[in-house]
């Protein structure tokens, strides 16, 4: 028992120090040699990267994000899930998520809260969905997270608030992976599972905030070249105008004969 004890805190451990990893802060500055908590809205994060530095490194910071939630939460869920009986059983994926659930939570408490950046990180959206995929793998209703992340990107498009759409991206799969453990009587995953949901709605606090104040800024990711092209030529249009009535206004010059 006390074995399974120590197992249980070095897996908590463990995973809060890869969620320490901020993949946001290390692409920016190795590829882009900017800092990403300078641009923006300063938040290390997935959306923020894709707003300030591009679509193709918010993707790999998206995945690598992903990645992080996911490793340590398939980690969790091989090594403390225990069996049919309650017994533990490491080295099998047991239908009790509770080490998937235990192990993610700490990964995104490590992103949200990384000691590594005097506990200053980002929201843990894109690890929240990598926990999420994993807990949903249990019982093979992986294409749960999928679909609401396919949702969240509709939504992103049309309604434009990122903090919705990482809302609902989090909310759903992490809420079915909930009601799935309940239904399967394993109540204590359950509960770590909408935890973790709570602690991404904690973290989007300030959006809220803004948002029920009608000062929250919208995300504009696609199409968003197109419109600062716009933007950019009606801010030329009226200094090219400007400029052209000045010369109408000029006199002309008389040259001596």
């Amino acid at each position: 028992m006390i074995y399974y004890w120590l197992t249980f805190a070095a897996v908590i451990v463990g995973a809060y120090c890869i969620g320490n990893v901020n993949f946001s802060i290390i692409i920016s500055r190795l590829i882009a040699h900017r800092d990403i908590r300078q641009e923006g809205s300063g938040n290390p994060g997935t959306m923020n990267v894709l707003r300030n530095m591009g679509k193709p490194l918010g993707a790999l910071t998206l995945v690598l994000d992903v990645l992080k939630g996911a490793l340590p939460a398939l980690l969790g869920w091989l090594i403390l899930g225990p069996d049919d009986a309650g017994e533990w059983a490491p080295w099998r994926f047991s239908p009790d998520m509770l080490g998937a659930a235990t192990a993610g939570l700490a990964a995104v408490v490590g992103h949200i809260y990384p000691l590594a950046y005097r506990f200053k990180g980002g929201k843990g959206v894109a690890s929240a969905l990598g926990v999420a995929l994993v807990a949903n793998c249990g019982g093979m209703f992986w294409w749960v997270t999928f679909a609401a992340f396919l949702i969240g990107v509709v939504y992103l498009y049309f309604g434009q608030y990122g903090f919705i759409a990482s809302l609902v991206i989090t909310g759903i799969p992490l809420g079915f992976a909930a009601v799935m453990s309940f239904v399967g009587g394993y109540i204590a995953s359950g509960v770590l599972l909408l935890a973790l949901y709570a602690l991404i709605l904690f973290a989007h606090r300030g959006n809220m905030s803004r948002f029920a104040n009608g000062k929250e800024a919208k995300t504009v990711i696609f199409g968003q070249d197109k419109r600062k092209a716009k933007r950019a030529a009606q801010t030329e249009s009226p200094k090219a105008d400007a400029a052209s009535a000045d010369e109408k206004n000029m006199p002309d010059e008389k040259t001596d004969q």
